[in-house]
């Protein structure tokens, strides 16, 4: 478990719901229906109808984005801030999904979720995982974590600085390890003074009408790979003072 003084900002969550292909369908009410329900839920203005898919979000001016994504074979839920840094609430997220999912399934008529694939976007202030002097997370990354000499190692031979540095790492199903996780830890453009981490995370279980209760725990699972695993990862690179 990382120390509590590492401060994450649950930058954006989302989820997709992946279900067996539904027919391409005629216009109707189902969706109209569904738009009505969730905006009970969540406060959603924007519907447009793309055939394949519907989307439903916020207001543009709102801080806070809900987008709720209808397509063929998957409900896609996301939750993230457009413009500034704050940390999205992830009980609140769940909450919404579960009620949202309900909604989904039963107006579509969907018996059960084949797949989920998580993401979660998190920042972490490189002063705190590099040392306290640590304030630009490109050299934190190049130099601290992969031993590069920035200007020399990649300037040199690329002619010109990079703006964004990371590493990607992806770890497939193996042995008693069913869901999968792929990690990108990059420096964050909007504010280099944040390393930027996004899980994606993928459980290939069903999930029952019903019974959306598993949803918190791929929630917790998808958080925890990012908060203990990847945060422990990188302060084992932490500077000497």
């Amino acid at each position: 478990m990382p120390p509590e003084y590492l401060e994450f900002l649950d930058l954006g969550i989302a989820a997709d719901l992946i279900y067996l292909p539904q027919p391409t369908r005629e216009p109707d009410t189902t969706v109209r229906e569904i738009f009505l329900e969730v905006s009970k839920v969540v406060d959603l203005h924007g519907f447009r109808d793309e055939h394949d898919k519907v989307v439903m979000e916020s207001r543009p001016e709102q801080s806070q984005q809900f987008r709720l994504i209808l397509g063929r074979d998957r409900i896609s839920f996301s939750s993230y801030y457009a413009s500034t840094v704050f940390s999205v609430s992830k009980e609140l997220f769940a909450k919404h999904l579960k009620t949202i999912t309900g909604i989904c399934f039963d107006k579509l008529k969907i018996p059960f979720s084949v797949a989920r694939i998580w993401k979660i976007d998190v920042l972490l202030p490189v002063g705190k995982i590099g040392c306290p002097d640590m304030q630009d997370s490109r050299i934190y990354l190049a130099e601290q974590v992969m031993h590069h000499n920035a200007s020399e190692q990649i300037g040199t031979h690329f002619k010109r600085p990079a703006q964004t540095f990371g590493i990607h790492l992806l770890f497939p199903p193996v042995g008693n390890w069913q869901n999968a996780f792929d990690i990108k830890i990059e420096s964050f453009n909007r504010d280099p003074g944040y390393v930027f981490i996004c899980n994606t995370a993928t459980f290939p279980a069903p999930l029952i009408m019903g019974n959306y209760e598993p949803l918190d725990k791929e929630l917790n699972e998808t958080e925890e790979f990012i908060k203990n695993n990847a945060a422990d990862f990188l302060l084992q690179f932490k500077a000497s003072t």
